[in-house]
């Protein structure tokens, strides 16, 4: 049994979890006495992670995760394999019809937020370049490519100079 800690910094209480039998999440009523693993960051950090499913960029964005590196992988898998049918959920306490109309809002968010949030981590921050910035850097790429190969056969010439000189 692993126990997780969840800090969101704008949320005053932090949330804890137990995977239980490396399958099942239990949230944790009571501050646990020790914690295997331990994330702390901003909202638009844990944002960052579940839409884009890239550590690495919500660790830029302000995410820590400090602790069993085993443990926080486990719940990274249990989250991202989630499979849950919302709207049957929901259609339980609402009905078909407005549980298929709140699907297809929050469908349409989320879209809406990842692609906001995409832009926002490409044009605001520039922690990953744009299409452009890309297509500029690998021009470079083929100019120095290029050049190079101009030098090479230059030097290779002067090479075969110098030895048919000798």
């Amino acid at each position: 049994m692993k126990t997780i800690g969840i800090e969101i910094s704008e949320v005053p209480k932090s949330v804890y979890l137990q995977i239980i039998d490396n399958n099942k999440l239990k949230i944790v009523k009571n501050i646990p006495e020790k914690l295997d693993v331990e994330f702390r960051g901003p909202l638009g950090a844990y944002l960052t992670y579940v839409l884009t499913k890239d550590k690495n960029l919500a660790i830029q964005s302000g995410l820590s995760i400090s602790g069993d590196l085993e443990a926080a992988q486990k719940l990274q898998r249990l989250l991202f394999g989630l499979n849950i049918n919302w709207q049957e959920r929901l259609s339980l306490l609402t009905g078909d019809i407005v549980a298929e109309e709140l699907t297809i809002t929050a469908k349409k968010t989320l879209q809406d937020l990842k692609e906001m949030i995409s832009e926002y981590i490409i044009e605001e921050k520039q922690l990953v370049p744009n299409s452009h910035q890309v297509d500029d850097f690998m021009l470079e790429v083929d100019e120095l490519s290029s050049y190079l190969d101009r030098l090479e056969a230059r030097y290779t010439r002067i090479m075969q100079n110098q030895y048919e000189s000798s």
